[in-house]
């Protein structure tokens, strides 16, 4: 029987343009890891919000949604919807896992506390 291979659940912060999200799709393309972007459901989420396409949205724009959305849901809503898709995607027991765009460290604690078994 062949033995089981170790998940690898790898979470990537950094200022824009650092190379995080160049850094998540080397991994994909290379490794097979399955992406899941935070800022990419974020992106998604406003579009839906407001009804316009995605690249309406500057930079402001988002970050001031994806800012109210912390406050009003919580710190780590946004960890949590790309967490929750990766679970839809049945991702979360058999791939290896890259989460990127994380901004905060309640963001990083929600993924840890999926993750990590006491």
């Amino acid at each position: 029987m062949p033995e089981k291979k170790k998940q690898l659940v790898i979470g990537l912060t950094g200022p824009f343009g650092s190379g995080c999200s160049t850094l998540a799709r080397v991994l994909e393309q290379d490794y097979g890891f399955k992406v899941y972007s935070l800022s990419k459901t974020l992106k998604e989420e406003w579009s839906t919000t407001e009804g316009k396409p995605v690249e309406e949205a500057s930079r402001k724009k988002l970050q001031r949604f994806g800012n109210q959305m912390r406050l009003e849901v919580s710190f780590h809503v946004w960890a949590e919807k790309a967490f929750k898709q990766s679970e839809e995607d049945n991702a979360i027991n058999d791939s290896s896992l890259v989460y990127d765009s994380i901004r905060n460290t309640a963001e990083v604690d929600f993924i840890l506390l999926k993750f990590v078994k006491a």
